[in-house]
């Protein structure tokens, strides 16, 4: 009994006496000089305004992080961190550029050439801005699936997956997986 109430007063007293704000520093040292900016970006977006730490640091772990997520493609991570990040020169990434990455939806070549407005394969000639269901040029909001890059008009995709679940075209992609 009385090696338990020495005990917890040790802890107490532990706790109270612990510089938790250094030994976060320490921590965050540690990792950077190992280079793991993971784990220093974790932390600080775990912790907030819990430690102190400059924002220079801060905004360098962070894009150092993004970029490495950008590197390996993981785009909806670094749009989260970025989402979740509440400094403003990171928060601003999401507003400054956006790229789109496609490809044609008959040969699958990246989509780089955009013309008056219409998006035409170097490879096949053909306009991607097509729609999959009625057929017509699309000259306003374009959808598409990501997996087999095939898309049309917004309100006629919408209207086809709340009661299908594969690509209108019949080219057996299960798109809807990627919607929800």
């Amino acid at each position: 009994m009385k090696s338990d109430i020495v005990q917890s007063t040790f802890n107490s007293t532990l706790c109270q006496n612990w510089d938790k704000e250094s030994i976060m520093t320490q921590l965050l040292d540690y990792y950077a000089e190992q280079g793991d900016v993971q784990m220093c970006v974790t932390l600080i977006l775990i912790l907030g305004d819990k430690i102190k730490i400059s924002q220079e640091r801060v905004e360098q772990w962070l894009f150092s992080y993004i970029e490495l997520l950008h590197r390996f493609q993981l785009w909806c991570a670094a749009t989260h961190i970025i989402s979740t990040c509440r400094i403003s020169t990171v928060e601003m990434m999401n507003q400054q550029s956006t790229t789109i990455y496609t490809t044609c939806n008959n040969c699958f070549r990246p989509m780089q050439n955009f013309r008056n407005g219409y998006w035409i394969c170097e490879k096949c000639r053909k306009m991607l801005n097509s729609c999959s269901i009625c057929h017509n040029t699309v000259k306003g909001l374009y959808t598409w699936c990501q997996g087999c890059s095939h898309g049309g008009h917004l309100a006629h995709m919408k209207e086809w997956f709340l009661v299908n679940n594969e690509c209108p075209t019949g080219c057996g992609h299960n798109c809807s997986i990627a919607i929800e």
